[in-house]
Parts: structure tokens; sequence; C-alpha cells
């Protein structure tokens, strides 16, 4: 039941999670691996990245390189019995900028995608 909606802008995304009465901080937990689920194997998409980054360093001097969280899905559950509240699950994991930069908002971004189940959550 993934829904499509497009924001003020005209952007397009999908909605993954909807708790319309909010989740408490017992509810949300969140796995981490210190590695990016993301691997860059081929020498084409890396070097795709490294030239990204580089134009994007020479039009603007205050861009930077640093560490930031990168999604990688999510787990819902609703419990096994009625008394059990939903919890989500969060995937995450450690990247950094410049690769952000060279993947998400690179013109070949799409082959950078990795398939997921993508189905969207209801509590």
């Amino acid at each position: 039941m993934e829904n499509e909606i497009r924001s003020d802008d005209g952007h397009a995304f999908k909605l993954l999670l909807s708790c319309p009465s909010g989740l408490s901080p017992s509810q949300v937990s969140v796995e981490f691996d210190q590695l990016d689920m993301i691997p860059y194997q081929a020498s084409d998409l890396r070097n795709s990245i490294s030239e990204i980054w580089d134009r994007r360093v020479q039009q603007s001097s205050s861009f930077y390189n640093g560490l930031k969280f990168r999604y990688g899905g999510c787990n819902f559950s609703m419990g096994n019995d009625s008394k059990q509240e939903p919890h989500v699950c969060l995937h995450l994991s450690l990247t950094d900028y410049r690769t952000f930069v060279g993947t998400n908002l690179g013109p070949i971004w799409e082959r950078f995608v990795v398939p997921s189940e993508g189905s969207m959550f209801s509590c």
C-alpha cells in the first residue's frame, strides 16, 4: 500500500511509515552498521563519486567532507498479540558527505540504487 506523494515543489517521494499518533521512544530502535551499506565495487562508480565531488567543491568553497548517516531501510512489527505495541527498527550506516553527494546527487544516481522491499507501514 505504498503511495507516491508530491511535495509543494513537485518532487515525488514515498512515505515508508505512517504513525498518526506517533511512537514512544521504546517503540523505536536503530541497528547501526559502521560500514556503508552500499558497496561501490565498480571503479567507474567510484571514479564518478570523485569527479562529482571535485566539481561540487570547485563550485562552492564552503563544501567539506564529514561523516553522516545513510538510511538503509526499516522493519516494522505489530507484535504477536493485541497487547503488544507496534515497533519500528531503523537500519543506518555511516558514510560521508562526499559519497552522498557523489551518489544521491549525481547524474547517474539510478546506478547506485539498491532494490528494497519498499512497503509502506502503518500503525
